[in-house]
């Protein structure tokens, strides 16, 4: 039997064949190899293993069943990815990427924050009560406590849900050595994604700033490192951001790059846009996405040229399944187009076999590195759509695949930072160290 994934807990492990089937074998001494099927986990989507239990992510609706020794359905919540530690789950919400912790030895945090962080309603009892997810004024029952849902809202200590992620994801700043050291006497290529990495996630897409400090790092980075910035936005818009000329610019998830010239070529062949014939038909479809969301107080349309971004970060959360399903409905009748999903944005982009991954291939063949054996790609992102980038450097064994985030995440990248004020001090590190290296063998 041949498996595609596979997670181990404490005595037993669990993982998907390739047929999606998933399989347990091992200690089975609280039933944690006794696969609920009559619960829909035929097909999971997330799957993580403790102490004598397992919670895995229905495919079907995102949600949450555990069985073994901790014997569990979270009905009312989607989640996006789950971790487990010996005695508790934690889990990302798809509602709005907050962490859902539950377990034997939780200790709650203070109803103010949780409701600050989390966006869950919860009595200020000092008792532990059960929560519901808290969508706005029309869910509040009234009653003030909280009791209604059947999920207690509870947080490991210490960040143990955060810390236990690390384990698998380091930070890049704590193993910045183990990087330098293997990328002593090799070729970095540095990748970074804009918005959540450079910039941080505001609620106006236009006001994406990116501080002077970062722009001076990136600047210094680029100096000794070939730089490409790698961004859903458009390229001019990103390029607009950014205001630096010694990077090289990939816009609308590598739609549209300005790239040094080829290899082979003495002069530049200009922007490389290989959906450039989609162009009519993505104005076409963004004045029908217009149309679809005019309604939906908050939702915003921007227009990244190759790419049509669908905004809801400021959209009730109870409107936003509504904007979801309008969307959805649109693009599944437009064949030339997909849909992707990203921090609270939808994408549609034309339906081609173009990713960031596929970008980040034409800017090493570009600028002659592809099949260089010396070659590090480093690549630094915080969106879905950088686990393509991801997936292609962990496919060649090689580089350094970063992912931005201050949650445990599903992720392939193998180095984590928690935001971008890490991304700053890891980008002036690398700097410095590059500057170091080269006075040395002035």
């Amino acid at each position: 039997m041949s498996m595609d994934s596979i997670e181990a807990g404490v005595s037993h492990v669990c993982g998907v064949n390739s047929v999606v089937e998933l399989v347990c074998k091992g200690n089975n001494s609280t039933g944690q190899l006794n696969i609920p099927l009559n619960k829909g986990l035929s097909f999971a989507s997330g799957l993580a293993l403790g102490d004598g239990f397992n919670c895995g992510i229905r495919r079907s609706n995102g949600t949450i069943v555990c069985w073994g020794s901790m014997n569990e359905s979270i009905e009312e919540i989607k989640f996006e990815s789950i971790v487990v530690g010996l005695n508790f789950t934690c889990g990302l919400t798809t509602m709005n990427l907050s962490i859902v912790c539950w377990g034997p030895r939780m200790i709650k945090r203070s109803s103010a924050k949780i409701k600050h962080a989390m966006g869950f309603k919860i009595s200020h009892s000092n008792k532990q009560k059960k929560v519901k997810p808290f969508y706005g004024p029309e869910n509040d029952d009234g009653d003030g406590d909280g009791t209604n849902g059947s999920l207690t809202l509870i947080s490991p200590p210490d960040d143990a849900c955060y810390a236990s992620w690390l384990i698998q994801h380091p930070s890049a700043l704590n193993a910045f050595d183990s990087i330098t050291k293997e990328a002593k006497w090799k070729k970095v290529v540095v990748f970074l994604d804009y918005d959540g990495t450079l910039s941080p996630i505001v609620d106006d897409p236009d006001k994406a700033f990116m501080s002077a400090e970062m722009r001076m790092a990136v600047r210094e980075v680029a100096k000794y490192f070939p730089t490409s910035i790698v961004s859903g936005r458009s390229r001019e818009k990103v390029k607009e951001f950014v205001q630096l000329s010694n990077v090289y610019y990939a816009g609308s998830h590598g739609l549209d790059i300005l790239a040094p010239p080829r290899a082979d070529k003495k002069v530049n062949e200009g922007a490389f846009q290989p959906a450039k014939l989609y162009l009519p038909a993505i104005q076409e479809i963004s004045i029908e996405l217009e149309d679809t969301i005019r309604d939906i107080q908050g939702a915003r349309l921007e227009d990244n040229k190759f790419c049509i971004s669908v905004h809801y970060r400021q959209v009730q959360p109870k409107d936003r399944e509504i904007l979801k399903e309008r969307v959805k409905s649109l693009v599944e009748n437009r064949p030339e187009f997909r849909l992707t999903e990203g921090k609270m944005v939808l994408e549609v982009r034309p339906s081609i076999e173009w990713n960031k991954g596929d970008a980040l291939n034409y800017l090493l063949e570009t600028l002659g590195f592809n099949n260089a054996k010396d070659v590090l790609p480093l690549y630094i992102g915080d969106d879905r759509t950088d686990e393509d980038a991801f997936k292609v450097i962990a496919g060649r064994r090689e580089g350094f695949p970063i992912i931005v985030s201050s949650i445990p995440r599903d992720t392939i990248a193998w180095y984590s930072l928690r935001d971008p004020s890490d991304v700053l001090a890891f980008l002036l590190r690398l700097a410095k160290w590059k500057k170091s290296e080269t006075s040395i063998f002035k």
